[in-house]
């Protein structure tokens, strides 16, 4: 009797890892444990069944838990190319090294808020064509903390500070709601626009909960990426008096090659309590470099201001004066460049792949490729028209600072129940090629609810080849479309 019960102990919690691999919850598991537990005699108590689920369970959890803190990403730069990059003399040094002497806010928020900030005086000027397309240096940072010790507004105004003093026509209004925006950046077609919020939350809330914005995201996506942008509105009733006739005159919006780059900060709980598991896999949030500071802000006292620091703060406004001046040029890659940019991009692609969670490290790590490539194409325009390797690198060495921390922020959400039923059903479609629609749903215990809402997102993203036969619906790994159209 003892043995036996070891045994169907063993086989429970076999069976309980098993499905808990599959991506099932705690709940679900306990349900098809049950039905197997009725072919047991005698069957295991339901308390005792229960114990070995929360055991399973628990113990997975730790292991996630240890091989999250055991992955330590890649540095993605030599040693003699960090020291390269650091030795590049930029704007955004030079204001990072003026700035910290007006304030204790960490250095990366400095920095990253003058990266913003340079980005909207450059705009749209420095033309740089790849197969790819034209890269558009819009540049998207948030600065994040727990608490207001740690100077977020502070380092957002001193780089507007700059701008303004230099007169530079760049500022989207300090406040507007979602509804607005889209106006906004018609009124600004062509003209380059940087949006500071010292607290992001309550714009992002607004994003999140007006039904009739649904599609905002998507609009502020396509101004991250400088895509035009055209909507058409039914417009406002109009009644003729002479005929009586009761019309409407259609009304288009229009944003012709918009430039916004995003200067904002947030609180970590409020980010993380608003923050959606599908803005993620969308690419929104991706588009930001989410900057977290390393450990403790390092307080420094007030101190007067002193015509050194003045100095250093006026000629700040006058370079950026003159790099707002200078018309549109071309420009060009230096030596081997290019070639160290694509070897950087395949490498955070397997970085993505070695992550602890690959589907939010993929659109992270993608995004941080050409973040790299916008800060270099930034820095180069400031100093002539050709991108060197120490511009390269100089914004490599940013990116892969940024991409870290926004990994970590970002892997803090989660991913929702409706990404680990597509995950599920790629697993078991991986398994399985050419297995029907109805043996998923029964597979995996899916309503036509579930499946329909899977169904949609693994056409949208070409997950996999989907075969109507019929009435029926066959589904087949994605790679293997080259042999059967081969």
């Amino acid at each position: 009797s003892g043995v036996s019960e070891g045994r169907r102990n063993d086989s429970a919690a076999r069976l309980a890892g098993r499905y808990l691999h599959k991506g099932l919850s705690e709940s679900e598991i306990l349900d098809l444990l049950c039905s197997w537990n009725q072919r047991n005699q005698p069957p295991m108590a339901d308390a005792e069944l229960s114990q070995v689920v929360r055991s399973i369970t628990r113990r997975n959890q730790a292991q996630e838990r240890e091989s999250s803190r055991l992955w330590q990403p890649r540095m993605l730069l030599a040693p003699d190319e960090v020291d390269e990059a650091r030795r590049l003399d930029t704007w955004t040094s030079r204001f990072v090294s003026y700035a910290s002497q007006r304030t204790d806010a960490p250095l990366e928020f400095l920095e990253a808020a003058a990266m913003a900030a340079i980005s909207a005086a450059v705009g749209r000027k420095p033309r740089l064509l790849l197969t790819t397309g034209l890269v558009v240096p819009t540049i998207w940072v948030m600065l994040v903390a727990d608490s207001t010790r740690y100077r977020k507004s502070t380092a957002i105004d001193l780089a507007a500070d700059v701008l303004r003093l230099a007169e530079l026509n760049v500022f989207a209004p300090d406040d507007f709601s979602p509804q607005r925006f889209i106006n906004l950046m018609s009124e600004r077609s062509g003209m380059a626009t940087l949006f500071c919020r010292d607290e992001f939350g309550g714009f992002y809330e607004g994003l999140n909960k007006l039904e009739h914005q649904a599609g905002g995201k998507q609009v502020l996506i396509s101004m991250h990426d400088g895509r035009n942008y055209r909507k058409e509105l039914v417009g406002l009733k109009q009644f003729d008096k002479e005929t009586g006739d009761l019309t409407r005159t259609p009304e288009v919006i229009e944003v012709k090659d918009p430039f916004l780059s995003i200067l904002a900060g947030t609180q970590r709980d409020l980010f993380l309590s608003q923050a959606q598991p599908g803005d993620v896999f969308s690419g929104f949030l991706p588009r930001f470099g989410l900057i977290v500071p390393d450990g403790l802000r390092q307080r420094q006292d007030v101190m007067e201001m002193t015509p050194a620091i003045e100095a250093h703060r006026y000629a700040l406004v006058t370079e950026v004066r003159n790099i707002f001046s200078q018309p549109m040029r071309n420009m060009h890659l230096g030596p081997g460049v290019l070639e160290r940019w694509n070897k950087y991009s395949a490498c955070l692609e397997d970085e993505s792949e070695a992550a602890p969670l690959p589907s939010i490290a993929g659109p992270v790590f993608d995004r941080m490729g050409g973040t790299a490539l916008k800060l270099a194409l930034i820095s180069a325009f400031c100093d002539g028209d050709v991108v060197s390797m120490a511009h390269l690198l100089a914004g490599i060495e940013v990116s892969e600072r940024w991409r870290v921390q926004t990994y970590n922020l970002l892997a803090s959400i989660g991913p929702s129940r409706d990404e680990k039923v597509v995950q599920r059903i790629l697993d078991l479609v991986r398994r399985k090629p050419g297995i029907k629609r109805r043996d998923v749903m029964s597979s995996l215990r899916l309503s036509a609810k579930e499946m329909d809402g899977a169904h949609a997102t693994l056409m949208q993203r070409e997950s996999v080849r989907i075969e109507e036969q019929g009435r029926g619906t066959s589904y087949y790994p994605a790679e293997d479309a080259g042999e059967v159209n081969a």
